[in-house]
């Protein structure tokens, strides 16, 4: 009989036996010599040096137990549990309990006997009784379901087999999960646990995942890329893998791209980037296999097959691959520009300009030379800021080109638009924003943002949080325009420092 592991706790109702067969001054004879008959088969159970009677009465029976259940060709773990119930008044020392594996109602405490040692402490015997004939009937059920596990385990392994050999290695997942979830803790399929363990960490090394097509393209920032990127599933070197999730991200750079593909017939899953921050360095994006996604765990698995299964599917999602693009708008520009923006919250002045800073921010990244405020000096801002409102830059006396190439202004306020039930303010921006060649007068870029809208607990914080929004519209608007514009150069690009305020 192939042993099946005890993992249900043994639940015992016993009902105290009368005092008089717990203290009888003899020793029974059973124990030592167990009885024997041709109805009931009779175990014993002994605990020496407990240190209470309840204690020995419990540790006995487990003993008598572990003894019963050997007629089953069972290795149990199962505890004996005393109930004592005050309702029932039928004085009675049946077991009526059953495992997850056996039934052994009809079980009988025949007898219990102690004795006290000199030390104090207890020797207590248990005897128990089963009849042969439920003995018989469990042994021939538990050998039906044994017979009933095999055909299931062999079924569960062949349709795995068939299915990872078709390529359809979800299926052949499931399959041999549930094959892990029949086997283990089972002594007996200790072998088919191993071999199935084994085809599943197979499957996860024979899939990879290539890059098909896409891959070292030239790219412009804030534009879509040429050619889509393409990834390849495959199976064993040979075998396209069809409706597999493929996670895409960018891991270094940024934009917006379709995050989410499933292969094709033809194992290929493909994204389209629709657009590429400014960077003046290489583009990465990262494809991995949605692991978690395509494999579907079964329910109810045990924890070592759980266990299992959840490595696999971390080996699984570290597969992937990076496609690398090349920016050809990071060569990085000479021209110098100063950043003049009126910048206004609910009609206040801002100390700091956030629109500005925004600007600021991806001109640098783009290399071009951003002309702090104590260069230009005060009074030379001043003469910008006028003349860049009357559109007369041009204007200019020649030695404002030695100060900057490009001037980008104009004026940004925001007002409260509202506040919702749950006591957030909505605040909206309006901004005007564009770029002019300092010696022409020429607009360069040119960016107008109305009704952006921002979120806070004060009118103050929404609309702080409104400018933000405006500003990282604008800032992308004017450094794409700027980008596709040639250099238009003044007669002294280039030429060292302003005078500041000495002139």
């Amino acid at each position: 009989m192939k042993a099946l592991l005890f993992k249900s706790i043994l639940i015992f109702y016993l009902i105290v036996l009368t005092a008089y067969a717990a203290f009888a001054k003899e020793r029974p004879k059973w124990i030592t010599e167990i009885p024997s008959d041709n109805r009931y088969i009779y175990t014993v159970g002994i605990k020496t040096n407990a240190p209470t009677i309840e204690d020995g009465r419990r540790s006995a029976a487990n003993q008598a137990i572990a003894e019963l259940v050997a007629h089953f060709g069972i290795k149990s773990n199962a505890q004996f549990n005393e109930k004592k119930t005050e309702i029932e008044t039928k004085v009675s020392d049946e077991f009526a309990s059953k495992t997850g594996d056996i039934n052994i109602k009809g079980t009988y405490i025949k007898d219990w006997y102690y004795e006290k040692t000199e030390n104090g402490r207890y020797n207590v015997f248990v005897l128990l009784q089963y009849p042969k004939e439920e003995l018989e009937k469990e042994k021939g059920r538990i050998s039906r379901e044994s017979a009933e596990k095999m055909f299931l385990i062999d079924k569960a392994l062949k349709k795995g087999m068939d299915a990872e050999k078709a390529g359809r290695i979800n299926e052949a997942f499931e399959l041999y999960l549930s094959v892990l979830n029949l086997t283990a803790e089972d002594d007996d399929n200790k072998l088919r646990y191993s071999e199935t363990a084994n085809r599943l960490n197979n499957i996860v090394q024979k899939i990879k995942l290539i890059i098909a097509s896409g891959n070292k393209q030239k790219i412009k920032s804030f534009k879509s890329i040429e050619n889509p990127l393409i990834v390849k599933v495959i199976f064993d070197d040979a075998i396209p893998l069809n409706n597999v999730p493929v996670s895409f991200d960018f891991s270094q750079g940024s934009g917006e791209l379709i995050k989410e593909a499933a292969t094709n017939k033809d194992g290929e899953a493909v994204t389209e980037v629709a657009k590429v921050s400014p960077s003046s360095s290489n583009v990465h994006i990262k494809a991995a296999i949605s692991a978690q996604e395509w494999i579907n765990m079964p329910p109810n698995l045990s924890q070592s097959a759980r266990n299992t299964a959840s490595s696999l599917i971390e080996k699984l999602s570290g597969k992937n691959v990076t496609f690398q693009l090349y920016p050809t708008d990071a060569a990085k520009k000479k021209e110098r520009v100063a950043v003049l923006i009126d910048e206004k919250n609910l009609g206040a002045e801002l100390d700091e300009g956030i629109i500005s800073s925004e600007i600021i921010t991806v001109l640098k990244e783009y290399g071009y030379r951003v002309v702090a405020d104590f260069e230009l000096g005060k009074k030379n801002a001043e003469k910008i800021r006028l003349a860049f409102k009357k559109d007369e830059l041009w204007s200019l006396d020649i030695s404002f080109y030695k100060l900057t190439d490009i001037v980008i202004g104009g004026s940004s306020n925001t007002k409260q638009y509202n506040k919702t039930s749950e006591g957030i303010y909505v605040a909206e921006a309006e901004a005007v924003v564009k770029a002019v060649y300092t010696h022409n007068g020429e607009i360069a870029a040119k960016k107008k943002v109305v009704g952006e809208r921002g979120f806070g607990l004060t009118p103050e914080q929404a609309g702080m949080d409104a400018i933000k929004n405006a500003g990282k519209a604008i800032a992308e608007a004017i450094i794409e325009q700027l980008l596709s514009e040639p250099l238009s150069p003044s007669p002294l690009m280039g030429e060292g420092k302003g005078e500041g305020d000495k002139k």
